[in-house]
């Protein structure tokens, strides 16, 4: 298929991916009957609702009149050519599952998103590195600073890409170094490729443009909203070929990333602490559970990158063509590490949300956890709602027992 070919398909792939760009298993689903994006933005009205009906047809994803509504309604308004155009002026590629340029990894973990957006400046391809995800505590200590900055440089050195998710803390400090080192980055974004969040890391943002690459699923000019960053996690994790986490708090937000990377077959790895440090909590239990421990930033790394071109040659391909993957933690750890087993390092922070996810309650209920948090880091985290507005929700949260507050800060 040309090039050409392949751009007119994707008109009708963005078309439908912002008609209605959450429901990915929808998507997926036409795909696999073989019904284009193409052949839905042109068949019949009558035609469409038989074959939207046919394909969601039970439970929570049963079709409704206002799904055909929306998709009729964007047929008649949607400016096909207009609105790609305005999306490649911008510099956002946009990659659908349907064509080669998706990333191979994406491709096999659970709820694979139907489309990303891509945002770079540089026209190296470096698919074919071993890639490391580093992630942890945004109000990270002193020690878990130098910790990320050592990762991200040695990772660098090593030829290895590392992705993360542009986060304040551990995240970002991990891909400046690894930036600064000349390696390659990619940070997945839960708001619009567009948008830098936090805005404190502009700089970041920009250097990573560069020589990297910024990702996410969600529309360009999508704001940065605390119900998108879970989902995201699951991009992070599904990048790369191990995790490693530095700093996290027993109870932390970390932990869905790491649960993420566990159902994906991921190896995982933590960077031990002090037992007296809140800070390194969870990284110890981690480690007590079966993660890899990582005592020498340079060995650990270097064992971390073996492990992964054997795997690859094991599996009879070149790597960044196979779409192998191997399940459970590092079989290099320390064996008195691995004595409870993989399993149990599951679902360490799993507590339901009690509030509807789009709504402002749910958001502040998914960013909080317990450890105490003011209203001004809320306000942050949030990114799009007033202080007036986080007060009253957050008071309803506690007339409903959800959330505590003490001193001025608020936690579960």
């Amino acid at each position: 298929m040309t090039t050409k070919n392949i751009e007119e398909q994707k008109k009708y792939e963005y078309w439908l991916y912002q008609t209605n760009p959450l429901r990915r298993s929808r998507m997926i689903r036409l795909t696999e009957r073989g019904i284009s994006p193409k052949d839905l933005y042109e068949i019949k009205e009558e035609e469409l609702k038989k074959l939207w009906r046919s394909i969601c047809q039970n439970g929570q994803d049963s079709v409704t009149e206002r799904d055909i509504a929306l998709i009729l309604e964007s047929r008649r308004t949607f400016d096909l050519q207009g609105e790609y155009e305005k999306l490649r002026e911008k510099g956002i590629a946009f990659i659908s599952i349907l064509h080669e340029d998706y990333a191979y990894k994406l491709r096999n973990i659970p709820d694979p998103p139907f489309a990303y957006f891509k945002r770079t400046d540089n026209t190296k391809n470096r698919s074919d590195q071993p890639t490391i995800a580093i992630i942890g505590a945004r109000n990270c200590s002193g020690y878990g600073k130098e910790m990320a900055k050592r990762l991200g440089t040695c990772c660098a050195d090593l030829g290895m890409t590392v992705v993360s998710g542009l986060a304040a803390g551990i995240d970002g400090m991990a891909q400046e170094a690894a930036n600064q080192a000349g390696g390659f980055v990619q940070a997945v974004l839960g708001s619009g490729v567009d948008i830098c969040y936090p805005s404190r890391n502009r700089e970041l943002y920009n250097d990573i443009l560069k020589n990297g690459e910024i990702l996410s699923e969600y529309l360009p000019g999508t704001a940065p909203m605390a119900c998108n960053f879970p989902p995201r996690n699951r991009i992070i994790s599904g990048l790369c070929d191990a995790l490693i986490v530095v700093e996290a708090r027993q109870k932390s937000g970390t932990s869905i990333t790491v649960n993420m990377a566990l159902e994906q077959g991921k190896d995982v790895y933590a960077i031990p602490g002090r037992i007296t440090d809140p800070m390194s909590l969870g990284c110890n239990h981690m480690i007590s559970q079966g993660a890899g421990v990582i005592t020498d930033i340079e060995e650990g790394l270097l064992e971390i990158r073996q492990i992964i071109l054997e795997r690859k040659a094991q599996a009879g391909c070149s790597y960044g063509l196979c779409d192998e993957h191997n399940a459970g933690m590092s079989e290099h750890t320390d064996t008195s590490n691995k004595s409870q087993g993989d399993s149990s390092l599951h679902n360490t922070n799993e507590q339901k949300n009690p509030y509807p996810q789009d709504d402002l309650k749910g958001c502040l209920y998914a960013c909080m956890d317990y450890m105490p948090k003011t209203m001004q880091q809320l306000y942050e985290e949030i990114g799009n709602a007033n202080i007036a507005e986080i007060m009253t929700a957050l008071l309803q949260m506690e007339l409903d027992g959800a959330v505590t507050e003490k001193g001025g800060a608020y936690s579960l």
